[in-house]
C-alpha cells in the first residue's frame, strides 16, 4: 500500500516539475478516494490546488518577459510574438496582457476571428484595457463589423483619450462611412498627441486628395516611407531619389498594383521629356501592352532584379504622380486612351460579340473586388448588379478568378448566363483582356483593376462605389473621375446598401437603351 502511495506520489511532482498541474492534481485526488486518511496525500492534493488556483487568478508574467514580449511587437515578429504568448498562456491563462498580445500577433498574421476571440476574453478579465479596445475593434473591422468597430475605438477613447492609435483607426473606420471631414478631425488629433505619427499623415494625405488638396494630399503621402513596411523598398537603391526635374537616367519602379500601374501611365508622356533614358517597372503581365501605348520607353518586369549602373536616379511610380497632378488643371495633360490594346485584337474579338449579340448591346461586367481590407465593402452580388441592367443586354465576363458558383446562381434565379471569351484568361492576358474591354460598348463594374482598364482606353465604364470610396474617386458628390473622362461613378448612399447605386446605374442605362 505504501509502495502505491509513494509510486503515485512521485508521478504527480513529476507532471508538476513540466508544469502539468491539472495531470498532477488528477492523480492526487484519485489517490486521497482510496486513502482518505493518508495525511501526505492530502496536505499534496491541498498544495496542489492552491498553486493551480494561483495560476489561474491571472497574474501576468514578471516585467522582464512583459519587455521581451513588447520588444517583438515593437519589431513585428508577429510568428515568434504569437507562439512566445500561446506558451506563456499556459502558466497564465487568465493574464489579459497576454490575451492581447496574442490577439495582436494573431490578427497580423491574418486570423482576425482568433484576435477578437483573445481581446474579448482580455476584456472579460479586466474591462479597463482602452488598448485592448481599440485593438478587439482593429480585429472586428477586418471582419466587416464596422458599426461595433466604430463603437470599440470610441469606447477605447473613452476610457483614455490620449492614445494616437485610437484616433486615427477610428479615423480610418469612419472612411468606409464616408465621413470624411469627420475623419480629417481625427487624424489631426492623432498628430497633435503624436506630430510624427507616420500613419496618421499618410492617412490624412488620402483624405487632402479625395477632396482634390492634391498638393498637400501628395505630400503628406510621402510620409508612407517612415513605415517599417515601405522603408525597405526605398532602402535598396543606392542612387538618389528623384525630385521631378530634368534626369539622365531615371528608373520608376512599381509600387503596388496593376491599377495603380495603369493609373500612374496617364503621367508617362509627360514625364518621358524630362529624362534622357526612361526604365519602367511594371506587372510583366502588361509589358506588351505598355510597350505598344508607349513606344520609346523602356519596360521591365517589376520582379526582375535592375543593375544600379543601368540609373543614376529612382523613384516610384506614385510618388511620381504626385509630381504631375498637383492641381485639378493638370488633369487636362493626359489624352484620352493613352492606354491601347491591339487594334487586330479588338477588332477580332467584337466582330465575334457582335455575331452572338444579334444586335443587342454588348455589356461587359465585373462585381468583386480581392482587395484584402476594402474588398468586401467594394464587391456587390452578381444577381443585384444584373437586375438593373437591360435585360436585352449581351452580358460579357470581366471579372477574374473562379466565378462558377455565381454564375451557377444567376441562371437559376434570373435565367441569364454570361459569355466567357474563353480564349483569354482575364488574370493572365491583360493585353488580350484589354482588347475585350475594348470590343465591350459599355462597361459596368465595381472598384478593381477592370475600371483601370477601362478608364485608361477610353471605354464607357460605369463604376459602382461604396460610400467609404477610395480616395482617388473623390468624395461623394462626385460622379465623374478626374483620372478616367470616360468614367461615370455611382455610389452608395449607405454602407453595405447598393440600391442607391444600382437605381443611379439603372437612370444612365435608359439613356443608352434609346440611343
Amino acid at each position: 500500500m505504501s509502495e502505491m502511495i509513494e509510486r503515485s506520489l512521485r508521478k504527480a511532482r513529476k507532471l508538476e516539475a513540466s508544469r502539468d498541474l491539472i495531470g498532477a492534481l488528477n492523480i492526487l485526488e484519485g489517490l486521497v478516494q482510496k486513502f482518505p486518511k493518508n495525511s501526505r496525500a492530502v496536505a499534496r492534493r491541498d498544495e496542489t490546488k492552491i498553486n493551480l488556483l494561483r495560476r489561474q487568478v491571472g497574474v501576468s508574467p514578471p516585467d522582464d518577459v512583459q519587455t521581451k514580449l513588447m520588444d517583438l511587437y515593437n519589431s513585428s515578429n508577429w510568428l515568434q510574438l504569437e507562439y512566445a504568448t500561446t506558451k506563456l498562456m499556459e502558466l497564465h491563462p487568465k493574464s489579459a496582457f497576454l490575451l492581447n498580445m496574442f490577439g495582436m500577433a494573431s490578427r497580423e498574421l491574418g486570423n482576425a476571428e482568433v484576435a477578437e476571440r483573445a481581446h474579448r476574453k482580455a476584456l472579460s478579465i479586466n474591462p479597463q484595457l482602452a488598448a485592448t479596445y481599440i485593438n478587439l475593434g482593429n480585429a472586428i473591422q477586418e471582419l466587416g463589423k464596422m458599426e461595433e468597430a466604430l463603437e470599440c475605438y470610441r469606447t477605447g477613447l473613452l476610457k483614455d483619450p490620449t492614445i494616437a492609435t485610437a484616433y486615427n483607426n477610428l479615423a480610418n473606420c469612419l472612411g468606409f462611412f464616408g465621413k470624411h471631414d469627420e475623419s480629417e478631425r481625427n487624424y489631426k488629433t492623432a498628430l497633435e498627441i503624436d506630430p510624427d505619427y507616420s500613419d496618421a499623415k499618410y492617412n490624412l494625405g488620402g483624405v487632402k486628395l479625395l477632396k482634390g488638396e492634391f498638393e498637400e494630399g501628395w505630400n503628406l503621402r510621402e510620409f508612407r516611407w517612415t513605415r517599417p513596411d515601405f522603408k525597405p523598398h526605398l532602402e535598396r537603391f543606392s542612387s538618389q531619389q528623384w525630385n521631378g526635374e530634368p534626369a539622365d537616367k531615371l528608373f520608376i519602379w512599381a509600387e503596388q498594383g496593376i491599377g495603380d500601374e495603369v493609373m500612374f501611365g496617364s503621367c508617362l508622356d509627360e514625364i518621358r521629356h524630362k529624362a534622357k533614358k526612361l526604365l519602367v517597372s511594371v506587372d510583366k503581365r502588361s509589358i506588351t501592352l505598355f510597350e505598344r501605348s508607349f513606344p520609346g520607353i523602356n519596360f521591365v518586369d517589376r520582379k526582375a532584379k535592375i543593375s544600379q549602373f543601368d540609373f543614376d536616379e529612382h523613384v516610384s511610380a506614385m510618388t511620381a504622380l504626385g509630381f504631375c497632378r498637383r492641381n485639378i488643371e493638370d488633369f487636362g495633360n493626359t489624352e484620352p486612351g493613352y492606354i491601347k490594346p491591339c487594334p487586330n485584337k479588338v477588332s477580332e474579338i467584337r466582330s465575334e460579340l457582335e455575331r452572338l449579340a444579334e444586335g443587342r448591346p454588348i455589356v461587359g461586367v465585373s462585381w468583386f473586388s480581392k482587395a484584402k481590407l476594402r474588398g468586401k465593402s467594394r464587391s456587390v452580388s452578381l444577381i443585384d448588379l444584373i437586375k438593373y441592367l437591360p435585360k436585352d443586354a449581351f452580358l460579357v465576363n470581366l471579372q477574374y478568378g473562379d466565378v462558377s458558383a455565381d454564375t451557377k446562381k444567376l441562371k437559376a434565379y434570373l435565367g441569364k448566363e454570361l459569355h466567357f471569351q474563353e480564349s483569354i484568361d482575364n488574370l493572365i492576358d491583360i493585353d488580350e483582356f484589354c482588347a475585350l474591354i475594348k470590343a465591350c460598348d459599355r462597361v459596368v463594374s465595381v472598384d478593381n483593376s477592370t475600371v483601370h482598364f477601362a478608364g485608361s482606353i477610353n471605354v464607357r465604364c460605369d463604376v459602382i462605389l461604396p460610400i467609404g470610396a477610395d480616395w482617388r474617386w473623390g468624395d461623394n458628390a462626385k460622379d465623374k473621375s478626374y483620372w478616367y473622362p470616360s468614367l461615370t461613378l455611382h455610389r452608395q448612399d449607405k454602407l453595405d446598401d447598393w440600391s442607391a447605386a444600382l437605381i443611379s446605374l439603372r437612370s444612365t442605362f435608359s439613356s443608352f437603351e434609346n440611343q
